[in-house]
């Protein structure tokens, strides 16, 4: 997909007029102006134009003055045919119409939703994926390493244009359903005519039960009516043994040394909470001087030469790098020349075979039968001699482009070697000279930790000891408690009243078993049990049809599951496949771009479910979430261009556009600006770059500038 320009008026801030870019120039050029003048829009435009989408609510596209007359028109091409979409919100004519043209003829279906549909069909590309791939915004979009892993999964299949394995997933899904729907429905009848048999099994069981449970029952009441009353019987001969004035005195000396013990108890509690812990500080301590022997052992001379080699040796190589990769961009593409010839040889071939056949009948026209005079037929050989020699010279011209373009890609490819050959080797640093040079600071910092926690300990100690002396005294004054009588003192002064008490109760419960001997004679019904096993063999029947049933539907249902999982995004599916072999090329791309944004040595993998892993200095695994805000767009910078070369792999560099939105403006420093300067310069040779700032000290870098302003009626408008 080759983007050649865009139209607009009444879009966001721009008025009733006709605003237009084109988007086929090999340069950079940079969109500048004030915020909220429209930098934006033009990508903005794009993208609602295509898919109907935008980050606003849609009425808000419309120009907020002329509130009417939207219209938005982008023109591309892919392959051979030339495509125009028009999309129209709020206009006076059209309404809220959209439309699709190739090669100027109009092939809009019926409705909005089925045009929508037929463009998706032609571009190919998710709306996920184009937002990914053509623009770098920190506001407008959400980018890929922020995005959700379903998004993610969406960009890379629309790169890997997955659409037809989706529209076969939900096929035989929608031929499952039936199938499925059957079987629940089976599943909830058996469900239900188990229950209902186990629940007539559990009614028998649980009247069986119920009365073996009230004759047990029965039976044990009547043992502990029998036991409470020979209990009764023997408290009653025990209370008139009790000497009461001796266990009145028991229990009064008892209860006021357990008061003193008591108080006691409670002093020793409060002064073993004030002991301190200082096992903390004792590891502390361990912990510095671990550090400590650590530092001292380091050599800092020799390693300050390391990490300033490493500094020298990895800043030449990106210089390199970057040498290379401006190289790459100027390999020439010649997988489709082969291709055009063998197009030009059949129709050659075709057109002699014409002429065989004129020649073989010269006064009869070969594709009516009617007679014709020599002379047309003549004629005719005549012009298909013509195109033959037009195809001839076509094939020699596509010919010597192969020739020329494998003579300058081995040129290319000879000098990518010799940089390759003159890269430095890599040195190993485990130190940053600022951590070197800061080194004694650190150990003067430990020894003083060192002292400070070890007079700690010190005052602790002693505070600590005079607490053990205090809870010392304290446990000396504890008194053994004397023996405490059985019989608590509201027992002993209610004893009379408890005994007449005790009498009555005997007499309860003797009337008691008379009547549990009455109620034990019989409770049984065996019609009810006849009539619930009757109604469980006529379930168990039905139970057995269903599940004839389930066999054959689970049998039929097999096969559409091994289908669906096929086309799936499981790890058994094709998707997954695919995605895991794209991931290599993904992963060295992203990988490649990274050493330009940072001086560290830093990595990131992602898995086969898109999941990233980033590591520092090839050891340390870090979150993404960890960097800062600048290093995250460096990040981001990073893959979005591996995404933009990706795409220009799977669909033969047709895609020619690419936008930076103000991500020069806030989250780069200097050398992060510098990095992406030179990225820029070497795609410009073979891409359209908008790189869209509010930032005029920028202006010096860019020779194609286009300014955007307010009017004085605050419409938004190509400067000049």
């Amino acid at each position: 997909m080759r983007f050649n320009w865009i139209t607009f008026k009444n879009f966001r801030g721009y008025g009733d007029y006709e605003t237009k870019l084109e988007l086929n120039k090999r340069e950079t050029r940079l969109i500048l102006g004030e915020n909220g003048s429209g930098k934006t829009t033009f990508i903005d435009a794009i993208i609602w134009c295509l898919y109907g989408r935008s980050e606003s609510p849609v009425e808000e596209v419309v120009n907020r003055y002329t509130k009417k007359d939207c219209k938005v028109e982008v023109n591309f091409d892919i392959g051979s045919d030339n495509y125009s979409v028009i999309r129209y919100r709020a206009h006076t004519e059209q309404g809220n119409k959209l439309y699709i043209f190739k090669d100027k003829g109009n092939i809009s279906r019926r409705t909005t939703n089925d045009t929508q549909d037929l463009i998706l069909e032609i571009i190919q590309i998710h709306y996920s994926a184009m937002v990914a791939i053509i623009l770098c915004s920190s506001e407008l979009y959400v980018p890929f390493l922020r995005s959700k892993v379903t998004d993610r999964l969406k960009i890379i299949e629309s790169v890997l244009s997955m659409r037809e394995i989706q529209e076969y997933y939900e096929v035989v899904r929608e031929m499952r359903k039936p199938l499925i729907e059957k079987l629940a429905e089976l599943s909830l009848s058996k469900e239900k005519t188990n229950s209902e048999i186990a629940a007539n099994q559990k009614s028998i069981e649980e009247y069986k039960e119920n009365i073996k449970r009230k004759l047990v029952e029965l039976k044990e009441q009547k043992e502990r009516l029998a036991d409470e009353i020979g209990g009764l019987r023997a408290d009653l001969d025990e209370a008139a043994k009790i000497d009461y004035q001796k266990e009145m005195q028991s229990n009064k000396l008892y209860d006021e040394i357990n008061e003193l013990n008591e108080q006691v108890l409670a002093d020793m509690r409060r002064e073993e909470k004030q002991l301190v812990d200082l096992a903390p500080f004792t590891e502390q301590i361990d912990d510095a001087k671990s550090q400590l022997r650590t530092l001292e052992v380091i050599d800092v001379e020799e390693e300050l030469q390391l990490a300033r080699k490493k500094k020298e040796n990895d800043k030449k190589n990106q210089e390199i790098n970057l040498e290379i990769l401006k190289l790459s961009n100027g390999i020439v593409q010649l997988k489709d020349i082969p291709k055009m010839i063998a197009l030009q040889e059949q129709e050659i071939e075709k057109l002699s075979k014409e002429i065989d056949k004129i020649n073989a009948h010269i006064e009869r026209c070969i594709t009516c039968g009617q007679p014709v005079t020599a002379e047309f037929s003549k004629e005719l050989i005549s012009k298909k001699q013509v195109q033959i020699s037009i195809f001839k010279a076509g094939i020699f011209e596509n010919a010597k482009r192969i020739e020329e373009g494998e003579r300058k890609n081995k040129e290319i490819k000879e000098q990518i070697e010799k940089l390759n050959l003159s890269k430095l080797p890599s040195v190993k640093s485990d130190y940053t000279e600022d951590y070197l040079t800061n080194l004694d600071k650190s150990r003067e910092k430990l020894y003083s930790q060192i002292k400070l926690f070890e007079n700690t300990v010190k005052e602790k100690q002693e505070l600590n000891s005079h607490i053990r002396s205090r809870i010392k005294l304290l446990k000396s004054k504890l008194k053994e408690l004397p023996e405490k009588s059985k019989y608590d003192i509201d027992y002993l002064e209610r004893i009379k009243d408890i005994a007449a008490d005790q009498e009555r109760k005997i007499r309860e419960r003797e009337e008691e078993i008379n009547l549990i001997n009455e109620r034990a004679k019989s409770i049984y019904d065996k019609k009810f049990i006849a009539g619930l096993e009757t109604r469980i063999r006529i379930l168990k029947k039905s139970l057995d049809d269903m599940m004839a049933d389930v066999e054959v539907k689970r049998n039929e249902d097999s096969y559409y599951e091994v289908l669906q999982q096929l086309f799936s995004n499981k790890s058994s599916g094709i998707k997954k496949y695919l995605i895991e072999k794209m991931l290599v090329l993904f992963n060295e791309k992203v990988n490649f771009y990274l050493p330009f944004f940072f001086e560290e040595d830093i990595s990131i993998i992602f898995d086969k479910d898109l999941n990233e892993t980033i590591t520092v200095d090839k050891t340390y695994q870090v979150s993404f979430k960890s960097f800062s805000s600048g290093e995250k767009t460096r990040f981001e910078l990073a893959i979005a261009l591996s995404l933009f070369a990706l795409v220009k792999t799977f669909f033969s560099a047709a895609i020619n556009l690419l936008a930076f939105d103000e991500i020069l403006d806030q989250n780069l420093d200097k050398k992060g600006i510098q990095a992406m300067l030179e990225i820029i310069d070497s795609l410009a040779t073979e891409n359209s770059i908008l790189v869209i700032s509010h930032r005029d000290e920028l202006k010096e870098y860019f020779g194609n500038q286009i300014a955007i302003m307010k009017d004085k009626n605050r419409f938004s408008k190509l400067a000049g």
